[in-house]
């Protein structure tokens, strides 16, 4: 279970993310970063790609998902509505996610483009663990 709530940002979006787990909260912001380009429920979960990422802070992997989520969208021209993630932390304190990640290629004549996102951003970004996990982060747009 997650809960996302947008914030404004000059010139951007921002968003506060809380999930009862690390796995939902990286779920909940890669949702909340398609869901500002694209109708969401638009995309269909045709083709899977798989993430995999290590990094010895967890705000950073979270930072490091987003990211990588982007690139694929510009690099692959995909938007994706579908996330299985499954994050560890290794004996090292290293974090690690495999996440299994499904869309299509961009169709704006059956997809509703809203707004491109170009980046994620360190401002105001966190990753922190209280009753539940929280994050905030803002798309440049």
């Amino acid at each position: 279970m997650f809960k996302i709530t947008q914030f404004d940002h000059t010139a951007d979006i921002g968003f506060n993310i809380e999930a009862s787990s690390l796995n939902e909260l990286f779920k909940a912001s890669a949702i909340a970063t398609f869901d500002t380009m694209v109708e969401i429920k638009e995309i269909k979960p045709k083709t899977k790609k798989t993430i995999k990422l290590k990094n010895n802070k967890i705000d950073q992997l979270l930072f490091d998902f987003i990211d990588e989520l982007i690139f694929l969208k510009d690099s692959k021209y995909m938007l994706f509505s579908k996330f299985n993630v499954k994050i560890k932390q290794e004996k090292t304190k290293e974090y690690s996610i495999v996440s299994e990640i499904f869309g299509e290629k961009i169709n704006p004549k059956k997809q509703p483009l809203k707004i491109d996102v170009k980046a994620i951003t360190f401002h105001e970004f966190f990753v922190k663990k209280e009753k539940n996990w929280k994050a905030k982060f803002v798309l440049d747009i």
